[in-house]
């Protein structure tokens, strides 16, 4: 068969001119002159068709990207949207790159699943346009920037050359939204480096052999006889007879090991299925790097074989006396009598368990993070009107040591303070754990051994190879977390990036909030210049509290080149701003009118709710009814907002504390004094 049946090809084609929407293509996109229109045609070896590109103008194949008059032909939008509508056996139109185009196309195959997405695709693209592709399955990106040009599973990335299909059928959630102006955001480099590693490189290295592969690798368990044990214990869970991909994926988690003995671990373990083990499949697949996939580690294959009933031998448990005294039921008298609830910072930050502060990329996080830490270490009286217990901080560095640096020094600088002043209560760690791995969490327990505040800057570089928006990801990190807490007596405090929206909240699983003990939220003014954090969750503590700020630049000197150096300090302001405090209303597409239907309407039962809203809503012509769906998410956002609760009765309200139309008053709202309870401690 040298085509593709005719009828399979018209029907591919209809469904693909049938998802084709180019008016929601961005606008930067369109500027380009370098589109084609393409078609359904011969079928590949694995059986999928080809999807041969045609020059918009004359009709004719494309030529070789090599080929002089290659550019030439190559169409505007408008070229190619008009061949697109003049010849019904084109599916769609696409766009040709190259390097000078400082684009960067993202290709995810085989992501979307009856609808859903992956969740750490659909984290991977949340901040920039994305789009469905012809046949549904797969995800398109774009980002302006630099990366490696990569072809790998799931992921390729484009940069220099090839093409790739523009539908404009994009995800919700993402810039196709109606606040997306049409410019596309510029690829950053933790983020970049992350994507080249899941298309199968570490940014320039090339895992083509072991040398090369293992000096990437960021797994550095040590080779002792114990390790080895569990390694093999845990492999025994998981069958060797797997899927290729699955086999492949186990094999590298082994590989990041670095131990000498990897090799014959992984291919011992590939023996325990004789029928299905190829010796030239082994050798090819343990010394290729193209399809590791991006950032698995040992612990991939520890949470394989737990999934399958098995049970680590590195698990550590309480001494079983204090286990029990801790479990023996007590009368509440007894418990009053209880040391009080104690806190680093009082009313804000207590002694144990998880904090978290959230805010966009430029909001300061780290700026406050290392403030609040000095505070801390050097034992100040106050910090934003609260007592301070001096405590000892371990600051680590997960993303960017060099600059945690620079912001160390500049507060030192500004305080008018020597290092050795602070007498080793404040100390850093460069390198990244990963709360995922037993390894990592118990390295960092011996490591530590005991401090009062551990910050992890930032909570995604410190859990490689999970996914932030699942349940089972960072379910493992809060209890990793928790357990750092416990054996080092600290509070674990997260530095966190929030979401597109947010108003949503920090990103990713929506469940991280109940698991922390106070949260931070970090917004900045239109202007960028003003700060206000907020304590919006501070169990037993003062919650809505707000402070603002301003970064302060501070001169460092010149660097090793002779060139001037500098960082900036946290300026705390006596009061917020006018200009930056607005009302806290809903700002959603169908947030909005779901929020007046209960303000007008309550209290309503869960069916009345959504009947309303679908109600209200308008049916686009022509297009499949999702009104339901988009009621759906609005009511849970808004419950995830707290503009609206639901009572115990099954009933959703507006929440008690909940002020339609905050009052804002002329000149500057002065800070709340900080409420102190008889019976709290520092």
């Amino acid at each position: 068969m040298t085509t593709a049946p005719v009828e399979r090809r018209r029907q591919l084609t209809k469904e693909c001119r049938e998802n084709f929407h180019p008016a929601n293509i961005p606008a930067e996109l369109k500027t380009h002159r370098r589109w084609v229109v393409w078609g359904w045609g011969k079928p590949k070896g694995n059986g999928k068709l080809h999807k041969p590109p045609y020059y918009p103008t004359t009709g004719k194949p494309r030529a070789s990207a090599d080929d002089p008059s290659d550019a030439d032909n190559l169409g505007t939008f408008d070229e190619a949207i008009a061949a697109f509508n003049s010849n019904k056996d084109y599916a769609g139109i696409g766009i040709a790159i190259s390097s000078s185009l400082g684009l960067v196309a993202l290709d995810f195959d085989n992501v979307v699943e009856s609808g859903d997405i992956a969740g750490d695709v659909s984290q991977l693209v949340d901040l920039t346009y994305a789009e469905f592709s012809p046949s549904q399955k797969g995800i398109r990106a774009f980002y302006k920037g630099e990366a490696e040009h990569l072809q790998g599973k799931p992921l390729e990335i484009f940069t220099k050359k090839g093409y790739v299909t523009v539908t404009g059928h994009v995800l919700k959630n993402t810039f196709g939204d109606d606040d997306f102006d049409g410019r596309l955001p510029t690829l950053e480099s933790e983020l970049r480096h992350r994507l080249e590693r899941m298309a199968g490189s570490r940014g320039d290295a090339k895992a083509t052999d072991d040398d090369d592969f293992l000096a990437n690798t960021d797994n550095n368990s040590p080779e002792t006889p114990e390790e080895i044990d569990r390694l093999k214990s845990a492999l025994k869970a998981i069958p060797a007879d797997c899927a290729y991909e699955e086999w492949v994926k186990i094999l590298f988690a082994i590989k990041t090991t670095g131990w000498d003995c990897a090799r014959d671990i992984a291919e011992e373990w590939s023996k325990t299925e004789p029928d299905q083990f190829n010796e030239d499949d082994f050798k090819s697949a343990w010394r290729s790097g193209k399809d590791t996939p991006g950032g698995v580690t040992v612990a991939y294959v520890f949470g394989r074989a737990q999934e399958n009933g098995w049970e680590n031998p590195r698990k550590r448990h309480t001494d079983i006396d204090a286990l029990v005294a801790a479990m023996t039921p007590q009368l509440i008298g007894e418990y009053g009598s209880k040391p009080p609830y104690r806190w680093l910072i009082k009313r804000l930050l207590p002694r144990l368990g998880i904090s978290m502060i959230y805010g966009d990329s430029t909001a300061g996080k780290t700026f406050l993070a290392i403030d609040m830490a000095m505070a801390i270490a050097r034992g100040v009286p106050m910090w934003c009107g609260s007592k301070v217990a001096q405590g000892k901080v371990v600051f680590i560095a997960a993303e960017d040591a060099s600059g945690v640096a620079l912001r160390y020094h500049a507060y030192l600088k500004n305080a008018g303070i020597r290092e050795s002043e602070l007498d080793g209560q404040f100390t850093i760690i460069c390198q990244a754990p990963n709360l995922l791995d037993d390894n990592y969490v118990l390295a960092l327990i011996k490591g530590i051994g005991h401090a009062d505040l551990i910050i992890m800057d930032t909570l995604a570089s410190v859990m490689a190879g999970g996914n932030e928006n699942t349940g089972e990801s960072m379910g493992k990190v809060i209890d990793s977390a928790k357990r750092i807490s416990m054996e080092t007596g600290s509070v674990v405090l997260l530095v966190h990036h929030s979401g597109k929206n947010q108003a949503a909240g920090a990103r990713g699983w929506s469940g991280m909030r109940a698991g922390v003990d106070a949260e931070f939220c970090i917004t900045q003014d239109k202007d960028g210049k003003t700060r206000v954090i907020e304590a919006t969750k501070i169990k037993n503590g003062v919650q809505g509290k707000k402070f603002a700020f301003m970064l302060q630049q501070v001169d460092l000197g010149r660097d090793e080149d002779g060139e001037p150096e500098s960082s900036c300090v946290v300026q705390f302001l006596d009061s917020i701003p006018a200009a930056v405090r607005e009302a806290r209303v809903p700002k959603g597409r169908y947030e909005i009118p779901m929020h007046k239907i209960i303000n007008e309407h309550q209290p309503l039962t869960h069916d009345n709710f959504i009947q309303l809203g679908v109600n209200a809503l308008e049916m686009v012509d022509g297009k499949r009814d999702r009104r339901r769906d988009n009621v759906c998410k609005a009511i849970q956002d808004l419950d995830n907002k707290n503009f609206i609760e639901k009572g115990t009765d099954g009933l959703y309200r507006l929440p008690k504390t909940y002020y339609p139309k905050q009052a804002i008053h002329d000149g500057d709202e002065p800070f709340d004094e900080p409420t102190v309870n008889e019976g709290d401690e520092l």
